[in-house]
């Protein structure tokens, strides 16, 4: 119990600061030396002892809240490659966490050319959690006005078929 709140955490317990396949780990599998269970499990009144630690320097701190929703969209987003893949496994201890997340591993690449081109390519394996959570949703923004632009530029094109076509009958 901490703030007058139950708990499923330790009270001096934070987001991992780590690798997709680290948090992968400790969301199907918890932390014994930590003394935490699955995070999967966690709700947001788990974590929100977590707005009250001691900042270190210089170091911004989003609401706990908003940090298990960016941890549960990566989560889910790496489950739901896996059941794609056919690498789900039910039964979850260290090996086949690991193994089902190496099966799917490629998939989570963020490479420059799904970018803007001054991106760059990027490696899961180099980059924490919350940035490869940032660069999906970038990616996503990216391809939602991609879309929004073929749509615009195909009903303009299909407009311009049109005119021609009424043109052609009318001559």
């Amino acid at each position: 119990m901490h703030g007058g709140r139950f708990s499923k955490l330790p009270a001096t317990w934070d987001f991992p600061a780590s690798g997709a396949l680290h948090c992968w780990r400790h969301w199907n599998l918890g932390n014994r030396a930590e003394g935490t269970p699955p995070l999967k499990i966690m709700e947001i009144n788990d974590v929100k002892h977590v707005d009250r630690l001691p900042l270190q320097e210089n170091k911004k701190q989003r609401p706990a809240q908003k940090t298990l929703c960016d941890l549960r969209f990566l989560m889910k987003f790496i489950e739901a490659k896996i059941r794609e893949n056919g690498s789900w496994v039910d039964e979850h201890n260290y090996q086949t966490v690991t193994q089902m997340y190496t099966d799917v591993a490629e998939e989570l690449v963020v490479r420059g050319d799904d970018m803007r081109e001054d991106e760059g390519a990027r490696r899961d394996g180099h980059m924490k959690w919350p940035t490869i959570v940032r660069l999906l949703c970038k990616k996503a923004l990216l391809e939602r006005e991609r879309r929004r632009r073929d749509r615009e530029y195909s009903s303009t094109y299909l407009d311009y078929i049109h005119v021609i076509f009424h043109l052609f009958l009318h001559t």
